[in-house]
């Protein structure tokens, strides 16, 4: 499982930061998947916005299950990473998650806390992953690599009903998507995605402030990181809301940054 989660997380974090794939790795790319490429920067800035608004109404209930599962799979990669076995995911119809792992007996809190903190900043880093992969021109790429992760998830690690069924018809989705649609609706999903996720992020971390504020003994991450470091519940529960505001708004700097002139222009004239 160590190897497994390297595998996923090293080209996240890489593309998160916005490193250089390099010259043979991107060759290498392109003898695999010669049909890929990038989108226009309005195309990404419009599809950024419009993933974000859909976050921020009611028809987002359909995809919180995604952000729940993307944070679930952040604890359990990050486990894997530093020497644990990751175990199951559970993911209920109201949206709330579980990733269980079987840590060494050598864990202190340190990797305890590593883990359980990873969680809520999953989504943002995603969104932002997603971005930097489209933008360098690596929309059918990102797109396979994601759709690959959501179906190694469900078929190590998810193990109650509602989570299968779920991720299974996200699988489905993505094969169907990946099969039929153009390298352009690729890229605008993907990036509507991430909009989508920059913003659930800040959503679900905002409420675990509700939570430590007004329900104690909920079990949320920052009560377990308190467990550990007595008294940082509500501390934790804001450095992860700062912590997501950051990289979520990162995430949208460099969406819809390069095309912000022309829509400060528009927003302008219609205001006239």
């Amino acid at each position: 499982m160590w190897l497994l989660s390297l595998i996923i997380l090293l080209p996240t974090g890489w593309m998160a930061l916005d490193f250089s794939i390099g010259d043979q790795i991107n060759r290498g790319i392109e003898s695999l998947i010669s049909t890929d490429g990038t989108l226009a920067d309005q195309k990404i800035a419009i599809a950024f916005i419009a993933g974000a608004l859909v976050a921020a109404t009611p028809i987002h209930i359909i995809l919180r299950y995604l952000a729940t599962l993307v944070h679930e799979l952040g604890h359990a990669f990050t486990a894997g990473i530093l020497g644990a076995r990751p175990r199951t995911i559970t993911i209920a119809p109201s949206s709330s998650g579980l990733a269980t792992y079987e840590a060494p007996r050598s864990w202190g809190r340190g990797r305890i806390s590593i883990v359980t903190f990873t969680g809520y900043p999953a989504p943002a880093i995603a969104s932002l992953a997603a971005i930097n992969a489209v933008r360098s021109g690596h929309i059918y790429a990102w797109f396979l690599f994601a759709s690959i992760t959501l179906a190694t998830s469900l078929i190590l690690l998810i193990r109650n009903a509602w989570g299968i069924t779920w991720t299974l018809s996200s699988v489905v989705a993505c094969y169907f998507i990946a099969k039929y649609a153009s390298l352009e609706i690729l890229g605008i999903v993907l990036v509507g995605l991430s909009g989508y996720l920059a913003i659930e992020g800040i959503r679900h971390t905002w409420a675990q402030i509700q939570i430590v504020r007004l329900h104690r003994g909920s079990g949320c991450d920052a009560e377990k990181i308190g467990d550990a470091w007595p008294g940082t519940s509500g501390f934790f529960a804001w450095v992860h809301l700062i912590t997501v505001v950051c990289i979520s708004a990162y995430a949208a700097t460099r969406a819809v940054s390069p095309y912000s002139q022309e829509i400060v222009d528009w927003v302008q004239q219609q205001m006239s």
